[in-house]
């Protein structure tokens, strides 16, 4: 809970101190810790780290949504 009560609250630092965490927590750590990650910082600076992530934790469907949403292409009208 006290992740969830940290988004839009934390600062870069702060996140950036949590994000260490990461391979220690659990599923649910996980999803609210790239949460934060994504709502701080910009898109240059986490991609590199979500692309880790995606790496590592290949297996995980629900964390792999949460680093990258699956875009969903509208289809044409004819």
């Amino acid at each position: 809970m006290l992740l969830d009560a940290l988004y839009g609250l934390a600062n870069r630092e702060d996140v950036l101190e949590i994000r260490k965490s990461f391979s220690r927590s659990n599923l649910w750590e996980k999803r609210q810790i790239i949460r934060l990650i994504d709502s701080t910082f910009d898109e240059e600076e986490k991609r590199p780290w979500l692309k880790n992530i995606r790496q590592i934790e290949s297996n995980e469907l629900f964390l792999l949504e949460t680093a990258e949403p699956i875009k969903l292409t509208k289809k044409k009208k004819r």
